[in-house]
C-alpha cells in the first residue's frame, strides 16, 4: 500500500515490532508552493481582468457606504435644460457670462471656477458681426464702435476671483502652454516623471487666460471601463505641472501663491500629499485623490437661468467655491460614476472640493498591494499544507473562514478607517490553491485505498 508522502508512517509488525520509514517526497508537496506562486505572478503583473475585479470591489463598497453629504461652501452653477431653453442656445454671449459672474461676485462668491473654455473669439462679438455680414456703413460705424464681447468678459475677470479651465491633450504639441498664475515647490525628488503626461492643452483665448485669477485642467482620466474613481490634482505638459481645476479653485479662493508637492521619502515612490494653501490633501503616487462619492444631492446645483434672475439664495452663494458647469444632456459633459450613475463632469469636480474641505478621503495606502501579497503568500501555503493534511470538509471549513476574516476586515478598513483594501483578488488565489490541494489529497487517498492493506498500520 502506497501512503501520502507528507506522512509518517509506522508500520506495525505481528511480532509487535514497530518499522518507522519516511518515504520519498512526493511532487505532490509541490502544490502549495506553485499555486501561490502563480498567484502572486498574476497578483503582481495586474492584467486588466484583475484591475477590473479590484475596481468592482471598490465601487460596491461606496454602494453600500457612500460618503454622507455634509454642506461644504461649495455649489454648482448648473447651465441645465431650463436654463438654455431660458435664455437660448449654447454658446451664451460672453456678455452673458460675464454678467453671470459679476452675480456671483455681487453675492459674495469665494471664488467662480469655470469648468468651460473659451478656445475661441466670441462669434456674437460686433466685429464678427461686421466681418461677416454686408451692413450699411452707418450701422457698420456703430458697431465697430461698440466694445468687443471678449474685452467685455476679459475685464470681468480681471476684477477678480475666477478660474478658468483648459483641457490637456495627447497628439501634436501647441506653441505655448497654458497661463501659469501659480508656483510648485517640490519636497523630495521630483514628482514630474510619476505625473499623468500631456503634449498640449487647448485653453481659453489669451486675453481671457491672462486676465484671469487662477487656470486649472478639467481633465479626468477615467478607468478602462470609462468610470471615473480618481482626479489628478495634478498633471504635466510639456515637462511643467499644472493643477486641476478643483486644485486652482482651493488656491484662489484661500489666496495662496504656491503648491508644495512632498514626494515619499522612497526614491521612485512616487507623490505622498499634496498642500494647497492651508490645505493638505493625501494623493496617490501618481497625483491623484480617490473621490469617494455621496448620492446624488440635488441640493449642490443651482440653475444658472436663477442666478442671473436674481433668485438664487444669498446664503447658498456668499463665501462658497462656485462651479460653473453644465448638465445638459446635449453639452455632452456626462461622466461615470462608482455609484452606477452618470453625472455631469462638474459634478466630480464639487465633489472632491467638498470632499478635501471636510477631510472624509479615501485611500489606497501604498502598503496596501504588500499586505494583499502576504495574504497571498502566508495563507496560500497554510491553507495549501492544510488542504493536504485534513479531510476535505474540514479544510473547506477552514478556508471558508480564511476567506470570509478577509472580506469582513477588508469592509471595516473601509467603513471605519476609509481604506480601500482588495479581499477578492487575494481571496481568488487562495481558494485556487485550496481547490488544487484538496484535489492532490483526493488522489493520494483514493490510491492508497486501491491497494492490499499490510496486516495492521498506523499513521501519525
Amino acid at each position: 500500500m502506497t501512503y501520502p508522502a507528507a506522512c509518517r508512517i509506522l508500520l506495525i509488525k505481528p511480532d509487535g515490532e514497530i518499522m518507522r520509514f519516511f518515504p520519498k517526497l512526493s511532487p505532490g508537496l509541490l502544490a502549495p508552493f506553485s499555486a501561490v506562486f502563480l498567484g502572486l505572478a498574476v497578483f503582481l503583473a495586474e492584467p486588466l481582468p484583475l484591475q477590473v475585479l479590484r475596481n468592482a470591489v471598490f465601487d460596491q463598497y461606496q454602494r453600500w457606504h457612500p460618503r454622507p453629504y455634509q454642506a461644504a461652501p461649495v455649489r454648482i452653477i448648473d447651465i441645465d435644460e431650463e436654463s438654455l431653453q431660458r435664455l437660448g442656445q449654447w454658446p451664451w454671449p460672453r456678455t452673458r457670462m460675464a454678467r453671470l459672474i459679476e452675480k456671483l461676485r455681487d453675492a459674495g462668491a469665494g471664488v467662480v471656477a469655470l469648468d468651460i473654455m473659451f478656445a475661441e473669439p466670441d462669434r456674437t462679438s460686433p466685429e464678427r458681426i461686421t466681418g461677416d455680414w454686408e451692413l450699411p456703413r452707418e450701422i457698420r460705424r456703430r458697431l465697430e464702435a461698440m466694445p468687443g464681447h471678449d474685452a467685455i468678459l476679459a475685464d470681468t475677470l480681471a476684477e477678480g476671483c475666477v478660474v478658468l479651465g483648459f483641457a490637456a491633450e495627447q497628439g501634436l504639441a501647441r506653441d505655448h502652454g497654458p497661463a501659469r498664475p501659480f508656483r510648485f515647490v517640490f519636497s523630495g525628488e521630483s514628482p514630474l516623471p510619476h505625473l499623468y503626461s500631456f503634449s498640449g492643452a487647448v485653453t481659453s483665448i489669451p486675453p481671457l487666460e491672462k486676465a484671469a485669477a487662477g487656470n486649472g485642467a478639467m481633465n479626468f482620466i477615467p478607468d478602462s471601463d470609462g468610470v471615473v474613481r480618481r482626479v489628478p490634482l495634478i498633471i504635466k505638459i510639456q515637462e511643467q505641472a499644472f493643477p486641476s481645476l478643483a486644485a486652482e479653485s482651493l488656491r484662489v479662493v484661500q489666496g495662496a501663491h504656491n503648491y508644495i508637492v512632498r514626494t515619499l521619502p522612497e526614491k521612485g515612490a512616487g507623490i505622498q500629499e499634496i498642500r494647497i494653501g492651508s490645505l493638505t490633501v493625501p494623493a496617490t503616487p501618481r497625483g491623484e485623490i480617490w473621490v469617494h462619492y455621496t448620492k446624488s444631492v440635488p441640493d449642490r446645483f443651482i440653475p444658472a437661468w436663477k442666478v442671473l434672475a436674481g433668485e438664487a439664495p444669498r446664503e447658498k452663494l456668499e463665501g462658497h467655491i462656485l462651479l460653473v458647469g453644465a448638465s445638459a444632456q446635449g453639452l455632452m459633459d456626462i461622466r461615470f460614476s462608482p455609484m452606477g450613475t452618470v453625472m455631469p463632469g462638474v459634478e466630480a469636480h464639487a465633489q472632491v472640493l467638498e470632499q478635501i474641505l471636510t477631510q472624509t478621503h479615501i485611500s489606497r495606502p501604498s502598503w496596501a498591494s504588500a499586505l494583499e501579497a502576504l495574504v497571498i503568500l502566508i495563507g496560500g501555503l497554510g491553507l495549501g499544507m492544510t488542504a493536504l493534511a485534513t479531510p476535505a470538509l474540514v479544510s473547506a471549513c477552514i478556508t471558508a473562514v480564511v476567506l470570509l476574516a478577509a472580506g469582513w476586515g477588508a469592509w471595516l478598513a473601509f467603513v471605519q478607517h476609509r481604506l480601500l483594501l482588495d479581499p477578492v483578488t487575494p481571496g481568488l488565489a487562495l481558494l485556487a490553491t485550496f481547490i488544487l490541494c484538496s484535489i492532490i489529497r483526493h488522489r493520494w487517498v483514493r490510491e492508497a485505498f486501491s491497494r492490499t492493506s499490510p496486516p495492521t498500520a498506523s499513521i501519525i
